[in-house]
């Protein structure tokens, strides 16, 4: 009976439109999210239907009703239709979202978030007002329900794949069971209200998404109208996040990179500050090192500038610094860098090869072939140069119109790095290779 019915429900769901409203963006851990309702229609039709336009909010309903349309509708209490509602006095901007069940119409509402801090948040503190607008009968004393969820895997409120954890704690039970009228309350006034608080843990990564919903109950005989106001959330992180390296300038494994740069840079997944410790810039081929100390380092938002760097051509460089130069607004330090494998690059061999001015895509083939296109049949200089940038070979070479393989003798030469370069008065192009 169990695949039954979620059988039926998974095949309404794609039978019914959903509205999805773009996801709150939490920016800041600790900056309170609140929500009023008060922005939601309180016209006296009580007949139209409302698209949900709050940032993040959505509305699910599932069943065979007419009204099962992903929208709202207003009520002062006086309806008894299965449907979700803007709640509130008559005339009153003071609304409130809720919703009244029915044996075809299962609605909920909810809100989704998304991680936008740079860094995790591990939990949340929730906090609403319950209201009841409606008492459904003066005879069944079962409690009429919201049952509150969340969940970490859902792609909306109306996701009936993903797992939903409910939270007995937050949920909405009828607050008032002892009214002798069927009919319209007063959410606002005693006892008709009850404020509901909880602090849920969970992991929320940087730019996850978490849905919170409302889920009505059908409960046996006449429903209740319930509903939530004034919503605030406040996401917290545990612990001090440690600033993580994100992209570095030069990138890391670069070749050609030009001997005049002056500065580097690297960027972290959140807003960093300067600390104390060095960062030492290593040049692995003659095994000398420069420091330059973190405070000499300049820092806009999450991006570091690390000025004073002197480069030397044709040399394989590291990069290191101290795990106390570079820190959270949490206080938290970097990892830092202490190997020679993290951050590394390449400086051009020497002025002979200016890689700002390739314009020929050359790639040597495994049989030392060398490989390129060009649209105009030319003549080349083909020069090949060592690591220091010492010319070994020069030869005049012809290329005809489209593609070109040609096969380069590397019997003389010994062990090590070299380059190829092909230039004539339109085309200049470098390929490296070890030999």
């Amino acid at each position: 009976m169990r695949k039954l019915i979620l059988l039926s429900f998974a095949l309404f769901a794609l039978a019914t439109s959903y509205q999805s409203n773009a996801q709150v963006v939490i920016t800041t851990v600790g900056l309170p999210y609140s929500q009023d309702f008060d922005a939601l229609s309180n016209d006296t039709t009580f007949t139209t239907a409302h698209a949900m336009t709050l940032t993040g909010w959505s509305i699910f309903e599932k069943g065979t009703s007419s009204a099962v349309d992903q929208m709202y509708k207003v009520n002062h209490g006086t309806r008894n239709n299965g449907e979700t509602y803007s709640y509130g006095d008559t005339l009153s901007s003071d609304r409130s979202l809720g919703s009244l069940a029915s044996g075809t119409n299962l609605p909920a509402f909810g809100v989704g978030f998304t991680n936008n801090t740079g860094a995790s948040i591990t939990g949340f503190n929730l906090t609403y007002r319950g209201e009841q607008w409606r008492s459904g009968d003066t005879v069944t004393a079962a409690l009429d329900s919201l049952i509150f969820e969340y969940s970490t895997t859902a792609t909306g409120v109306n996701d009936t794949v993903a797992s939903w954890n409910p939270v007995s704690s937050l949920m909405f039970n009828t607050p008032n069971l002892t009214t002798n009228i069927v009919g319209a309350l007063n959410g606002n006034v005693a006892p008709n209200f009850a404020n509901v608080t909880g602090t849920i843990s969970v992991l929320i990564p940087n730019n996850a998404t978490i849905y919170l919903r409302w889920r009505d109950i059908n409960k046996s005989g006449s429903d209740d109208g319930l509903a939530v106001d004034d919503v605030l959330i406040l996401f917290a992180s545990t612990g001090n996040p440690k600033p993580s390296i994100t992209s570095t300038t030069p990138p890391d494994d670069a070749f050609g990179v030009s001997p005049a740069t002056t500065n580097l840079t690297l960027t972290f997944d959140q807003p960093v500050v300067v600390g104390t410790g060095n960062v030492i810039v290593k040049n692995l081929t003659d095994a000398s090192i420069q420091t330059i100390a973190c405070g000499t380092t300049t820092i806009a938002g999450s991006t570091v500038t690390i000025p004073g760097v002197n480069l030397v051509a044709g040399k394989q460089y590291a990069v290191n610094f101290d795990s106390t130069c570079y820190a959270s607004s949490t206080a938290a330090n970097s990892n830092g860098i202490y190997d020679n494998t993290s951050w590394n690059f390449e400086t051009m061999p020497n002025a002979l090869i200016d890689w700002n001015k390739n314009n020929l895509d050359m790639s040597l083939l495994a049989n030392e072939i060398l490989s390129f296109t060009i649209s105009n049949a030319s003549s080349f200089n083909l020069t090949i140069l060592d690591v220091n940038g010492n010319v070994v070979k020069q030869q005049a070479i012809n290329a005809q119109s489209g593609l070109n393989k040609i096969s380069i003798n590397t019997n003389q030469l010994g062990h090590g790095v070299y380059f190829i370069r092909l230039s004539n008065k339109e085309y200049n192009g470098t390929v490296k290779f070890t030999k």
